[in-house]
């Protein structure tokens, strides 16, 4: 779109995305002012909220996308928040639950592997 205000407003009233300016190309009359939302948090959030407004079609595609998120869900939480099941809650912040042990465990095993294949590799070198 050309009109940074459109775009700007668009922004506003969603509260989520970002706002890029791309100068015209050669084919191109004007400049351009793009509105984008890359984090999947933001975008599952917007979707939610304008579904009641699609046609089948795209309400199709948003049960698809939610459907996508549920099979893979995000690995990081919220800025500032550590989610259960990673190196990070077991370590820095001394959560002893299942999942948290298993992500420090299975960062251990490939610790000692690298360690491992490291020494293999210096016997190797030095024979």
């Amino acid at each position: 779109m050309t009109d940074r205000d459109i775009i700007e407003r668009i922004q506003k009233v969603t509260g989520v995305g970002y706002i890029n300016f791309r100068k015209k190309r050669k084919h191109q009359t004007k400049d351009v002012w793009e509105w984008g939302v890359g984090n999947r948090r933001e975008v599952l959030s917007l979707i939610r909220a304008v579904r009641s407004w699609m046609g089948e079609r795209r309400s199709q595609r948003i049960e698809e996308m939610e459907e996508y998120n549920k099979k893979n869900p995000l690995k990081r939480q919220e800025k500032g928040r550590v989610q259960h099941g990673t190196r990070a809650k077991y370590s820095k912040y001394g959560c002893r639950c299942e999942p948290c042990k298993f992500a420090e465990h299975k960062y251990y095993l490939k610790r000692v592997e690298r360690r491992n294949a490291k020494k293999n590799l210096e016997k190797n070198l030095v024979s």
